[in-house]
């Protein structure tokens, strides 16, 4: 995983997001969420936000 391009991190991510066990909400992202008036129920399972991975190191 260590040497994994871009677009390898992209797809794992999105892969992995596919299931609602390997998603959690940061107090941040409810924070937005509230601002923005959306609930967990109303949340669009295809949006994944990622915090502390920085993609574009190689």
């Amino acid at each position: 995983m260590a040497g994994w391009s871009k677009s390898q991190w992209q797809r794992f991510i999105r892969q992995a997001a596919g299931e609602a066990r390997n998603v959690i909400f940061t107090e941040h992202a409810l924070l937005r969420m509230r601002q923005r008036q959306i609930s967990r129920d109303a949340a669009n399972p295809t949006v994944v936000v990622v915090t502390a991975i920085d993609l574009d190191r190689s």
